[in-house]
């Protein structure tokens, strides 16, 4: 399990995380304090989870379109 106070200030980077498992692993992780970057294939559907995602709790997210793999 991760302890929220050693988590604090951490960077992760998921990867398909606009749905399923790298959707929930973003909100698991933005609930822990980590600072979590959104790569996914679609920005459209990046801005709209993070959207999503930051309405259910109060973090700050980052998409970066640089890790976008597109295809």
């Amino acid at each position: 399990a991760l302890k929220k106070h050693f988590q604090k200030g951490r960077i992760a980077i998921v990867t398909g995380a606009n749905i399923g498992v790298g959707y929930e692993t973003v909100v698991g992780l933005a609930q822990k304090d980590f600072k979590v970057i959104m790569a996914c294939r679609n920005e459209q559907k990046a801005a709209k989870a993070k959207k999503k995602i930051q309405s259910l709790i109060s973090i700050s997210l980052s998409i970066k379109g640089d890790l976008l793999c597109k295809s």
